[in-house]
């Protein structure tokens, strides 16, 4: 069993580059399309600000 899940991540640790970039492409892809229609695209997001907010959540579904 642990050398089957051995052999599973090893074959998805691989392969992830190669399915990132078409992930990515269509991405571009549709951001374009987005654009041409007239949308406001924000590519410059503050991530910290939303790591803060992941904490509160986090925070608040323990409490309840």
């Amino acid at each position: 069993m642990k050398k089957d899940q051995d052999i599973i991540l090893k074959a998805a640790q691989e392969v992830a580059p190669y399915q990132r970039k078409p992930g990515r492409d269509n991405e571009e892809k549709q951001i374009a399309e987005l654009v041409a229609k007239g949308k406001i695209v924000t590519r410059d997001i503050h991530k910290e600000s939303w790591y803060d907010i992941i904490e509160i959540l986090r925070s608040f579904i323990a409490a309840s």
